[in-house]
């Protein structure tokens, strides 16, 4: 498929390279992606949010990278990530979704030893961002026309694409800012 002058077999693999940050955390955060083919870059682009977590920031670069790469027409597609949050919990969404997006379920009271006793009920606990989580779920598990895996890369260890990711991310970051710092458009009195 050929997309301005990238052009994909169905066989080849696109690499997105994602990352995120917030400084503090949570607090102001980017995140940037890029996808290559064949060694070369072929898209990227970052963003930010002035109320976030790196996290989410972390998600966002995967899904943002992912659906770049499909907007390309990229079927396979790998995802290296230097975060183990987004790498593990992609191959854990299946299970959280079996659990309608619950870590644990929600149990009743129950007698315990001893008369008249029981232990308290315990709440559920929800999937953090589970917004996100379930939106990768539906792209990673949802879609058969796309074979997406996930990759963790040392982060800050000199790996080319991971390192722009990451400038990519901090000027995500500064975009967010700006757009923090901008002030709102004030009615004038006459």
């Amino acid at each position: 498929m050929e997309r301005g002058s990238v052009v994909f077999k169905e066989t080849d693999e696109v690499e997105v390279w994602a990352d995120g940050c917030c400084e503090p955390n949570p607090g102001l955060g980017g995140w940037g992606q890029l996808a290559v083919h064949r060694g070369l870059l072929a898209v990227e682009g970052n963003g930010g949010e002035p109320d976030t977590t790196n996290n989410r920031m972390e998600l966002i670069a995967a899904m943002q990278g992912i659906a770049a790469a499909g907007k390309l027409g990229a079927r396979r597609i790998k995802v290296c990530s230097d975060s183990k949050y987004v790498v593990l919990g992609a191959s854990w969404c299946k299970k959280w979704a079996e659990k309608d997006w619950m870590l644990r379920k929600a149990r009743p009271a129950i007698p315990s030893k001893g008369k008249h006793q029981f232990e308290p009920a315990r709440p559920g606990k929800p999937v953090a961002n589970a917004d996100l989580w379930q939106r990768l779920f539906r792209v990673v598990h949802g879609n058969s026309s796309f074979h997406i895996e996930f990759e963790w890369v040392k982060g800050h260890s000199g790996l080319i694409w991971n390192e722009r990711a990451d400038r990519l991310a901090r000027a995500g970051r500064l975009k967010a800012m700006g757009a923090r710092l901008t002030p709102p458009e004030t009615a004038t009195a006459d």
